[in-house]
């Protein structure tokens, strides 16, 4: 039996020894069969592993399977459409507009599909004004397309800062496709931008009923939860996070604080030293740290006041840091400075509730006045939000193209941002 077998074993090396040629020319004939077949199986395997980590936002991963695609494939204009989109989707519009004309190339021309994706690559670039009505006529005329469009024009306004569009966009989108794991991300997104924690929540639980990996969607979700000084609905996020990104400053944030809020003082001070130790300048950090400075036995006041002023170095409007400051404040000798930071904090904790009103109002039904959308730009502004406050002051210019507080509150943001001629222009409409 042993005999036979071993004979078997070493048959084709005694063949290779009398007929070498043969053998070889054999070899070489299989090779050139099986190779590329094994190739083209495998690229098959990883053209289907791309869409279905485009499908879940993993376009990072999506461009690495379909590289060894393009490399099989070149003459693929699947392939390169395919590429298109995941490039699009990253936010590399270069690679995408290249990978479109190699589309336009192998098809002699361009097809439905690529004029398209044409289309969506500049709604994504911020042209999507220019494009919003050719899409839009696209989506109710082909349904096959129509989740795409929505969310790529919620998208390019996202881009903008335009709010409220893109949450009409968002809003129809899922009106049509309730699952739309994307829709529902984005749409948590920006209710947290106007203020709506709860809508948030509940947009995000649900992306990630349906879609369990995504990251950013816990990582928000979690931290939501930490706002709220809610740690035990927080915990069984931090802990998935822990597990599969425990090198994520957020989560390492979000760990410290859940362990602030739970008494766990030691662990918390661990792991605020460490995002410290890498980011020496994070606010959430130093706001954690000068708290359990205070909550020491005895409190340590002078170093927890040390680490709310750098806060407030670069963010004076800091609502935490301000109350922790005026903690400190103990000593008769600091009752003037008290004074004045305890009015700066009334001062900013007024605007933030009239700025929540605001929101809310505009969220439920937007105004069609100038008025509120102005109030919000200049808010935003005086609080260091530059991208907010162009959002809602370029808003009031089109719901009043005349109202001259907007123009001149433009000239003077748009100066200081370096944009000469903008900001000339928007002086010119505000008037004297």
């Amino acid at each position: 039996m042993f005999r036979w077998v071993f004979r078997l074993m070493f048959w084709p090396f005694r063949l290779l020894r009398r007929r070498p040629i043969a053998c070889v020319a054999v070899l070489l004939l299989v090779a050139a069969v099986v190779v590329p077949i094994g190739a083209h199986l495998w690229a098959l395997q990883e053209f289907r592993e791309a869409k279905t980590s485009l499908d879940d936002d993993r376009a990072g991963e999506a461009y690495k399977h379909l590289s060894f695609c393009l490399t099989v494939w070149p003459w693929s204009v699947e392939t390169h459409f395919l590429a298109a989109r995941v490039a699009r989707n990253s936010g590399l519009y270069a690679e995408a507009e290249a990978q479109l004309a190699e589309c336009r190339r192998l098809q002699h021309g361009p097809s439905s599909d690529t004029q398209l994706e044409t289309l969506l690559l500049r709604a994504q670039l911020g042209d999507v004004e220019k494009v919003e009505n050719g899409l839009m006529y696209a989506a109710e005329k082909d349904k096959v397309h129509e989740r795409e469009i929505l969310e790529t024009l919620a998208r390019g306004h996202m881009k903008l800062m335009r709010f409220l569009p893109a949450l009409g966009y968002l809003d129809r989108c899922l009106a049509q496709y309730p699952d739309d794991v994307r829709a529902l991300d984005w749409h948590g997104w920006i209710m947290e931008k106007l203020q709506r924690q709860e809508t948030a929540a509940k947009d995000y639980r649900r992306a990630l009923e349906l879609s369990p990996g995504r990251v950013e969607v816990r990582i928000r979700l979690a931290l939501l939860y930490l706002g709220h000084y809610d740690p035990e609905l927080a915990e069984p996020h931090l802990e998935i996070l822990e597990k599969t990104h425990p090198e994520r400053q957020e989560v390492q944030l979000g760990l410290a604080q859940a362990r602030f809020l739970q008494g766990r003082t030691d662990e918390a001070r661990v792991l605020l030293d460490g995002v410290l130790a890498a980011n020496p300048d994070s606010p959430m950090a130093l706001l954690y740290r000068g708290k359990l400075e205070l909550q020491a036995s005895p409190p340590r006041v002078a170093e927890a006041e040390k680490y709310f002023r750098r806060i407030l170095q670069d963010d004076p409007n800091s609502i935490e840091a301000l109350n922790g400051l005026h903690d400190c404040l103990r000593e008769p000798s600091q009752e003037k400075e008290a004074a004045a930071v305890l009015k700066k904090y009334d001062e900013v904790m007024a605007k933030g509730a009239r700025m929540q009103a605001l929101l809310a109002g505009e969220a439920e039904r937007p105004s069609a006045k100038a008025d509120a959308a102005y109030e919000l730009g200049k808010m935003n502004d005086e609080m260091g939000q530059g991208d907010l406050a162009l959002y809602w002051l370029r808003t009031a210019e089109k719901r009043d193209a005349n109202h001259k507080p907007t123009h001149a509150l433009l000239a003077d943001i748009l100066k200081k941002g370096g944009h000469e001629e903008e900001a000339a222009q928007e002086r010119r409409l505000a008037g004297p």
